[in-house]
């Protein structure tokens, strides 16, 4: 039986949003090379907006919604009062990681 060939969004979550952010990160060096600030300056002003959030997780917000003002999970929005339509989609950011450390 052949193997069939994996659609191109195919992969885990995180798989998918390493991707995204790679990407995004290759565009902005290549802008850069190009001489083209623009860029840039709009990462720039994503870190400004969203100065809580990893490097990766900037670089996600931006190549997916380059427009975003705030993000949040959908409970935050929730406890902020604020509803998620039904049928919107939401963008892929890293979760942060956090273990407990043996006292030992």
């Amino acid at each position: 039986m052949p193997k069939r060939s994996k659609p191109e969004g195919s992969g885990t979550a995180t798989q998918r949003a390493q991707r995204i952010a790679n990407e995004a990160i290759e565009e902005l060096a290549s802008q850069l090379e190009a001489g083209n600030s623009a860029q840039l300056d709009a990462y720039l002003r994503a870190m400004g907006r969203f100065h809580r959030y990893s490097i990766s997780n900037i670089m996600l917000i931006c190549a997916q919604k380059p427009d975003a003002t705030q993000v949040a999970g959908f409970h935050t929005w929730r406890s902020l009062g604020r509803a998620v339509l039904k049928g919107e989609k939401g963008i892929a950011i890293f979760a942060p990681m956090r273990f407990k450390t043996d006292p030992e």
